[in-house]
Parts: structure tokens; C-alpha cells; sequence
């Protein structure tokens, strides 16, 4: 075998252990710590770009969370909306903060409207997208968890997965599902902090807002979050039972730009926080090294591409490298096999898996066609929001 193979074999190996253990250490309870007995206030940020089509459904399921309505403030972050959508939403018992950039960011966003805003009137701040819906006791189980002294929580955010969906919505909805049981609830029980996920994120409101001062959001928006974070020595609970629907992409041609622009992220942060990675070494801050080289590991489509292809070619001048990398294979999907929730083993769902060829080839096709990713202001279409 030639050096490229092993470190091919190595990085392989690497790769699916990892998976493999958190998939493991989900299968474990997880029992974050609640105290209920005060209620706090909640500041309910939306920020949301073009997204007229559903953010009316959004701010009415907002308002209708089964947390007590003098406790909380809901804010639309309106950035580019038509202005019937603005007049119909100010007819609603919300506010309404407008935001104008030339390029813009959900950073920026959230940033203009905590400057706006009279923060001190607050306890907590929850972060939804313009397509989330709470479930009823939402912010009751965030309550109870920032109660106790977290600066920062992650809800179980989880598609519609209705069986009559799109093929590729269940896809999504499953490998989010598979992302919430390695990189939050895995991490969890093995002592790690979970990861962020854009929306259904809930911090203690002065916490944030110094996290948040001065972020921009420009290719590592979640990432340099967390960052702040754990460079604060802080950790992010993860709150499995505290679920936030939200509408999953049912398209190969957005599921292909959504991976490519995490990919450029990823990319961003390695080379972003290098420097940060080194002293977090060094001062053993076990969070920031782990988030660090998470970086380093490919979306998971795109690992089970290019080993199904690196397989195939070394059968022909490899043998041994072949079976080598087909073990790693091998162990990369039981670890996803752990990781995807007994709901899902069921006949029907089935037939998504057939998607995934055709999911590999427009993420392929976006990698090599797409230029300057992260300076477009790409984001995902929403359609509905379920009811």
C-alpha cells in the first residue's frame, strides 16, 4: 500500500470510530437537571430573510406556545419581507423589528434587534427559524433547565415525518435526527457539550449578547458561536425531549447548495481558529479541541462517496487497501445504524434510502460547479410550516 492509501485507511477508521462511540453513548439516558419552580421571561427572536411564505403560520404558533403570555416577547426580524407581509404581521400581538444589509447574516440580524431591544425586561432568549413550531411544554423544559444555571441550551429540533412527505424531507428529517443523537445527546452523556443548531437554541440573555457582540455570522455563524462559548468554559445542554419542528428540505438540487455551503464553513472555521486550537491544547479545553477537529470530519454523504469510490478503485491495484477501507464502511454504518431512532425502522421509510444516490450526485455537482459559496446569501426556501 502507498502512503495515500494509509492515510486514506487511517482517516477512515478515525472517521467512523468517532461516529461510533457517540452513536454508542446516545443509546445511553440522558438526564439534564431542571429546577421549574420560577418562571422567567423569554425574549422569542425570529429572524427570517424573504420568507413570507410561511412566516405568518410561524408567528402565530409562536404566540401560542402554552407558556404563560405575560412571560414572553415574540420578534420578528424582518429582513427583506414584502410590505403586506410587514402590515399583516404587525396585526399581531408581537413586534416587528425591520433590518436592511447588503449582505446579510442571521448575526446581524439577531445583533440589530439585541440592540434594539431593552434586554434587562428578559431572563432568557430563544433563537427559532422563520419555519420552527414549538411543541406546548417547550419553554417550560427551557425554563426549567436555565434555571438551574445554564447559560445555554439546545432543544430537540426534528422534522415533520409524516410518511406521506417528499423522500428526500424524511431523508433530511433522518439525518438530522442521526446528528442529534452523535453530536448532542452522545456528547452529552459522555460529558461533552452539545452541539448548536441554528434554531430551537435557548441562552441566558446577558451571556449572549456579550456571545454574540461583535459576530457577523460570515461562514462559521453557528461554529463561532460555540466557539465563544466554550471559550468561556460554559457548557450547551441538550434538551431531548424539548422538541422544535421544522420543515426539512425536499429537494436534491437545495440539499446539494445546503451541504456545499456547511462544507466552505467548515472550511472557514479550520482555517479561522487555528490559532485558537493551538491554545486550547494547550489550556485542555477538552470542548474547543473536540469542536475544532469535528471540522475536520466530511458530511457524511460525502464520506460514504468517496470511500465507495476509493473501494472500488483499489480492487483493481489494492486488495488488501480495498477490504481495508469495506471495514471501515462497514463500522461507519452501524454507528449511523445506532444513531437512527427506532421510528424510523419501519417498511416505509425504505424508500428514501433510494435517494441517496441521486443526493451524492447533486452534492458532486454543487462542489464542482459552485464559486464563491459563501458570499452568495443562499438560504434554504421554506414552503409551510406543519400544523
Amino acid at each position: 500500500m502507498n502512503l495515500l492509501t494509509n492515510i486514506l485507511i487511517a482517516y477512515s477508521y478515525i472517521y467512523s470510530s468517532y461516529f461510533l462511540i457517540f452513536s454508542i453513548a446516545s443509546l445511553f439516558k440522558l438526564r439534564p437537571k431542571s429546577n421549574s419552580e420560577t418562571l422567567g421571561k423569554f425574549l422569542i427572536l425570529i429572524p427570517a430573510y424573504k420568507e413570507d411564505n410561511v412566516i405568518i403560520e410561524t408567528a402565530k404558533s409562536a404566540l401560542s406556545n402554552g407558556y404563560p403570555s405575560d412571560k414572553f416577547q415574540v420578534v420578528i426580524i424582518a429582513d427583506s419581507f414584502k410590505e403586506s407581509t410587514l402590515t399583516n404581521l404587525r396585526k399581531l400581538p408581537l413586534k416587528v423589528h425591520e433590518v436592511d444589509f447588503e449582505f446579510s447574516t442571521k448575526a446581524k440580524a439577531i445583533n440589530s434587534a439585541l440592540e434594539a431591544l431593552n434586554r434587562d425586561d428578559f431572563n432568557w432568549v430563544l433563537i427559532l427559524d422563520a419555519d420552527n413550531r414549538l411543541s406546548e411544554d417547550s419553554l417550560h423544559i427551557f425554563n426549567g433547565c436555565m434555571q438551574t444555571g445554564a447559560k445555554a441550551a439546545q432543544g430537540h429540533r426534528m422534522g415533520h415525518n409524516d410518511s406521506d412527505q417528499a423522500s428526500f424531507a424524511i431523508l433530511d428529517a433522518i439525518s438530522e435526527e442521526i446528528n442529534n443523537n452523535i453530536f448532542r445527546k452522545g456528547h452529552r452523556v459522555l460529558g461533552l457539550s452539545s452541539a448548536l443548531i441554528g434554531s430551537g437554541m435557548c441562552f441566558e440573555i446577558s451571556f449572549f449578547n456579550k456571545m454574540m457582540s461583535g459576530l457577523n455570522g460570515v461562514g462559521d455563524e453557528d461554529g463561532g458561536l460555540e466557539f465563544r462559548i466554550f471559550n468561556a468554559r460554559e457548557k450547551i445542554e441538550y434538551l431531548e425531549k424539548c422538541y422544535v419542528f421544522d420543515e426539512k428540505v425536499d429537494s436534491a438540487h437545495v440539499f446539494g447548495k445546503q451541504r456545499t455551503r456547511w462544507i466552505a464553513g467548515q472550511f472557514t472555521y479550520i482555517t479561522k481558529h487555528f490559532n485558537d486550537f493551538v491554545k486550547a491544547v494547550l489550556q485542555l479545553n477538552i470542548d474547543v479541541i473536540n469542536k475544532y477537529l469535528q471540522k475536520y470530519l466530511l458530511p457524511r454523504l460525502l464520506f460514504i462517496g468517496l470511500i465507495t469510490l476509493s473501494i472500488i478503485g483499489l480492487f483493481f491495484i489494492d486488495t488488501s487497501g480495498a477490504y481495508l477501507l469495506l471495514g471501515s464502511l462497514g463500522v461507519f454504518i452501524l454507528a449511523n445504524l445506532f444513531a437512527i431512532p427506532k421510528k424510523f425502522y419501519k417498511l416505509k421509510y425504505l424508500r428514501v434510502f433510494l435517494e441517496l444516490p441521486k443526493a451524492l450526485f447533486y452534492l458532486f455537482k454543487e462542489i464542482f460547479t459552485s464559486k464563491g459559496t459563501l458570499k452568495k446569501n443562499f438560504h434554504t426556501p421554506h414552503k409551510t410550516v406543519s400544523k
